[in-house]
């Protein structure tokens, strides 16, 4: 049996079997964007972050330098900065020394938050959809739902020509079963081109309202960017809490060194220093030694000297008394090993050397 139109009939029949799936994948989608659409028109926190973020950030830096540099220009007199500029100053050194010791500008606005705007850091429990809006492609649900409305208006023109053709052999039942299905869910496609064709334009509204030309930003680059955002905001944010347990921990340390030394005993320190001034006494004896003087002590010799004995080399243009003159010729240099003990410590048995 010949059947008519064969391939157009076999198109209509995989759009009907395909249509409730496509519908079922669709409305997910779109219910997302149609919900961050509303969260970022109404959210309180998101929109007092931005406000927070030029005035801490962008008003006392960048826009101030821009006015000044433009203001002889249309572009003077900015006030407002588009939502990339949010990724930039995660990137941008904060001052050295800042009083808040922050690494970057993200974290000195985290910081800032924290002190004056607390309430703020919480921003992202106001988008909830945003995540999963990220991750759509507006074209391509705009694009699905026009292919579903031009394969409904597809059926419909080919039931149209199937009855002025006549041609349908009997007990054809494809024009019924198809005018069936139209009547059904013509409505139902109807009413989502509709409601996509009003999101559409409000996606592009919202752009405009954030700052964001339409022509060159898609609706889901948009949302990723206060994604990335809103991650590194959240990662600054465990960096500072990191750093400041760091910086607790280190004023521990150093608490706990003071308060050690602080708890040493006096005999301790006058135990050290009564070592330290023996030293200086052995020093001293060995510089009169050598330059042949006789230095008076005005206390007794330190115990650490008790036993000492010192070999000490002396250089002399003569002899040293007490030693044998057979050995020395008076005039010539020469090098004496002399064994000093510690009575050599006592004024009154110093080597004095021959003028």
């Amino acid at each position: 049996m010949d059947i008519p139109r064969l391939s157009e009939r076999l198109g209509c029949m995989i759009y009907r079997r395909r249509f409730e799936m496509e519908v079922e994948e669709l409305k997910p989608e779109i219910e997302v964007l149609h919900e961050v659409y509303i969260e970022l028109k109404e959210s309180v926190k998101f929109k007092r972050l931005l406000k927070a973020s030029i005035y801490v950030i962008i008003i006392d830096t960048i826009l101030v330098i821009g006015n000044h540099l433009n203001r002889s220009t249309f572009r003077g007199n900015a006030v407002g900065f588009q939502i990339d500029c949010l990724l930039k100053i995660q990137e941008t050194k904060a001052l050295d020394n800042n009083p808040k010791g922050a690494a970057t500008l993200l974290h000195y606005l985290v910081l800032t938050l924290e002190d004056t705007q607390k309430d703020l850091l919480t921003f992202m429990d106001e988008l909830k959809h945003l995540e999963a809006a990220a991750r759509i492609s507006v074209v391509t649900v705009v694009g699905s739902v026009a292919s579903l409305v031009s394969g409904i208006e597809s059926i419909k023109e080919e039931i149209s020509i199937l009855k002025k053709s006549k041609l349908s052999p009997k007990g054809d039942i494809f024009c019924e079963t198809m005018e069936d299905f139209v009547k059904k869910f013509e409505p139902t496609i109807e009413s989502i081109n509709e409601f996509t064709e009003k999101l559409e334009e409000e996606l592009k509204q919202l752009l405009i309202y954030y700052g964001e030309d339409p022509a060159t930003t898609k609706p889901e680059e948009f949302f990723g960017m206060i994604l990335s955002f809103s991650k590194a905001f959240t990662a600054a944010k465990h960096e500072n809490e990191k750093a400041r347990k760091r910086a607790e921990k280190e004023r521990q340390r150093e608490n706990n060194i003071q308060a050690r030394l602080a708890s040493r005993r006096p005999s301790d320190t006058s135990s050290i220093a009564s070592s330290m001034s023996g030293k200086g006494d052995f020093d001293d004896a060995i510089r009169d030694l050598r330059s042949g003087l006789k230095k008076s002590r005005t206390r007794p010799v330190s115990k650490v000297f008790t036993d000492l004995q010192v070999e000490v080399v002396v250089q002399t243009s003569g002899h040293i008394r007490g030693t044998s003159s057979s050995s020395h010729h008076r005039g010539a240099s020469s090098i004496q090993h002399v064994r000093v003990s510690s009575t050599f410590l006592h004024p009154s048995s110093v080597v004095e050397k021959d003028e």
